[in-house]
């Protein structure tokens, strides 16, 4: 799976290359660069079997990115990217108290399709990317099995053991330019099963999600 991974990560990056050494043959320098910061929601899912568990409590994640946009056609732009994410998933706080938060601070790669058809005002994009999850985290307030009258404070917890690093994901987005400047709405679909332990029979998937508000500047 690693190596699967790898190869899309590659691909993506051997083919962006060469559209990019092609159109910079006749632009100028840094155009179309540029860098896009924004913030965000995540939410991870576990499944098992008939039963699924959703950590989608309301936080705020950032990313940060450059980017390289050209046209491959009248309609047909790419923009590859590079840069950093952070995702993951809190849950609600339980009965008896508790409550946990996990994240996951990456690197992240990929490529969006963008449509050059302004859709009410907005210009729409698919994308798929890969991330390298360099730091998994999981902060919990006390114990899941602790009755409502615990003691509890918040630890942190080193997870990495338990969850994949290389994960892929499939995307969509719509924005909006002005000049320079943009403004965009993007969601970002896990298609990777993270889970990286074996229960038997019953095994666990778990799936993250993550959505974000970008705001976008051009060299």
């Amino acid at each position: 799976m690693k190596k699967y991974h790898f190869t899309i990560g590659v691909s993506i990056i051997l083919l962006s290359a060469s559209y990019i050494s092609r159109a910079q043959s006749v632009q100028k320098p840094f155009s179309g660069f540029g860098l896009e910061l924004g913030i965000g929601n995540n939410e991870l899912i576990h499944e098992l079997e008939d039963s699924e568990f959703t950590r989608e409590y309301l936080t705020f994640a950032p990313l940060a990115r450059v980017f390289y946009e050209f046209p491959v056609h009248r309609i047909i732009s790419l923009k590859p990217f590079i840069g950093y994410v952070q995702f993951g998933g809190k849950s609600s706080v339980a009965p008896n108290g508790y409550q946990d938060d996990y994240t996951f601070h990456a690197i992240e790669y990929g490529t969006m399709v963008l449509i050059n058809y302004r859709l009410i005002g907005f210009r729409p994009s698919i994308g798929v990317k890969g991330k390298y999850a360099f730091s998994s985290k999981q902060d919990a307030y006390g114990s899941a099995i602790d009755d409502q009258f615990a003691n509890r404070e918040w630890f942190e917890n080193d997870v990495s053991d338990f969850f994949k690093s290389n994960t892929v994901n499939l995307g969509i987005k719509i924005d909006q330019e002005v000049g320079k400047y943009g403004v965009g709405l993007e969601a970002w679909f896990g298609f990777t099963d993270m889970n990286k332990i074996e229960m038997g029979q019953e095994q666990l998937m778990i799936f993250e999600n993550h959505y974000r508000l970008v705001f976008t500047y051009k060299f």
